[in-house]
């Protein structure tokens, strides 16, 4: 069953352009995000183009899992990205993932000098160490002083979403406790990165939507 309609870009531009007053005076603008803004990136590039010829700021949430002819595309009229980066290690990112992040991490070094901001779920006993976090800051502090990085608490209020669709709930989805948070935000720091947050995320969620409007 269809959900929703199907719309142009230039159909989505003008839904977009009645919030152009509140764009001026909150400093915001339009975000693609998940789903997967670069599973359609014809359109997502187009509305982009079109946004920016309005002078409307723009922002790409993605996983960055694309070849760089992709999201280059997309790089040309995009203001901002937001990336997760979950662990810096290949064999781990797929461990926990199902795929490596080796694009993931070339194409984030491609957009050096962009306005990024890169995000990590932090979730306890996986990713929540000083020395992992350590590793992913120095990363983004490579990145040049338009990167920034924000840490986010995951909780496990996606449990009951899953239960509820009849499915598993994925093992080892435990939120970090506050000081862990604390610890792994002054490691940040100490590496020279600005760190935004922290902030919680859910657990286990799975990303849904097209557009974000008015962020």
């Amino acid at each position: 069953m269809l959900v929703g309609r199907r719309m142009s870009s230039r159909e989505v531009l003008v839904e977009v352009l009645r919030d152009r007053a509140y764009y001026r005076t909150s400093g915001g603008g339009v975000t693609l995000s998940g789903g997967e803004p670069l599973m359609q990136s014809d359109f997502s590039a187009e509305l982009l183009r079109l946004c920016k010829a309005e002078g409307v700021h723009t922002a790409v949430q993605s996983n960055l899992a694309w070849p760089w002819e992709t999201v280059v595309r997309l790089a040309e009229a995009t203001d901002l990205f937001m990336v997760d980066i979950k662990l810096m290690d290949g064999e781990s990112h797929r461990r926990w993932t199902g795929h490596d992040n080796a694009m993931v991490l070339e194409n984030l070094r491609r957009l050096a000098g962009r306005r990024i901001v890169v995000r990590t779920p932090v979730v306890a006993g996986i990713n929540d160490s000083v020395g992992e976090i350590g590793r992913i800051a120095g990363f983004v502090a490579s990145l040049g002083p338009a990167a920034s990085y924000e840490l986010i608490a995951c909780h496990p209020l996606a449990a009951g979403k899953y239960r509820g669709l009849g499915m598993p709930v994925p093992e080892g989805l435990t939120a970090p406790d506050a000081q862990t948070m604390e610890r792994l935000v002054s490691e940040a720091r100490r590496c020279g990165v600005e760190v935004r947050g922290p902030r919680r995320a859910i657990a286990g969620a799975q990303d849904g939507g097209a557009a974000s409007i008015g962020r």
